[in-house]
């Protein structure tokens, strides 16, 4: 009798610990799918790194860094993707698609419209960083720097699977301080954006096209100044100017602190109706 008895209180005060035991709260859908979405990124920003270190051709590396490099770009976002795969894979589940109303119907074409348009702007815009990067404008990063950002994706990637695999967001870790510099923690993230007026000139004539600009955005959020890099001329600069003067970001994240960032290259698109 005694041992049962001692049996039972032991087990007892095991259920009282195990009640004490600060609850977690669960992941929600909304965090579930960000998290879902920053591991995607992750094992692409994984392959694409992987592919330029095991790449010697100069063409090849051209073409690699030239899609990452426009597909990251903060400008390149439609109905609510991202990646030049995400793009195609809603594409062609649309295609796919049979709405059963009319309403519905329009709405496809005009998303299917939509993503046709970035995709030939995706396509035109790496076609510009080839030349900039073979004109030597641009740099692709040195070895070392590939392989830093590659630790980096690595360890964050592991982050979110230890995230998903126990319901709870973990706390950011203290940056750790070095001599040297090192890139921003994290890019400028688009929040609003307007698109730029047509010139009379540019209407008459019917202009369709994108334009890349250099842009500065300071550590509010701010556009501090706009350089167009592939001037259509047509009397746009300027409006061009105007626009992107009111595009606001969140700012990129350096040792946790806002931080300016110079030269960030956007694109502006002109589709002619």
């Amino acid at each position: 009798m005694r041992a049962c008895l001692v049996l039972f209180i032991g087990a007892l005060g095991i259920l009282r610990s195990q009640a004490n035991k600060p609850q977690h709260p669960k992941l929600s859908a909304t965090e579930l799918q960000q998290l879902t979405a920053q591991r995607q990124h992750d094992l692409d920003i994984i392959a694409f790194t992987t592919d330029l270190l095991n790449t010697s051709s100069f063409g090849k590396r051209t073409e690699i860094y030239c899609r990452l490099y426009v597909d990251q770009a903060p400008s390149f976002q439609i109905l609510g993707v991202h990646s030049e795969k995400d793009v195609e894979q809603l594409y062609a589940k649309l295609m796919r698609s049979e709405p059963p109303t009319r309403e519905q119907e329009v709405r496809r074409q005009y998303q299917l419209k939509a993503l046709l348009d970035r995709i030939e702007a995706f396509n035109e815009n790496v076609s510009t960083c080839r030349g900039m990067v073979r004109a030597g404008a641009q740099r692709i990063p040195a070895p070392d720097e590939l392989r830093e950002k590659l630790a980096d994706a690595r360890k964050h990637l592991a982050g979110i699977d230890r995230d998903i695999a126990t319901g709870v967001i973990s706390a950011p870790e203290k940056p750790i301080v070095k001599n040297q510099p090192k890139l921003p923690d994290s890019q400028p993230i688009l929040l609003s954006k307007v698109d730029p007026d047509y010139s009379d000139e540019a209407r008459r004539a019917k202009f369709n096209g994108n334009v890349q600009v250099s842009i500065t955005i300071d550590e509010h959020g701010y556009v501090e100044s706009v350089t167009v890099l592939n001037s259509p001329g047509l009397g746009l600069d300027d409006n061009i100017v105007t626009a992107l003067q009111k595009w606001r970001f969140k700012p990129a994240i350096k040792g946790g602190v806002p931080v300016t960032t110079k030269g960030v290259l956007a694109w502006v698109s002109f589709r002619y109706q």
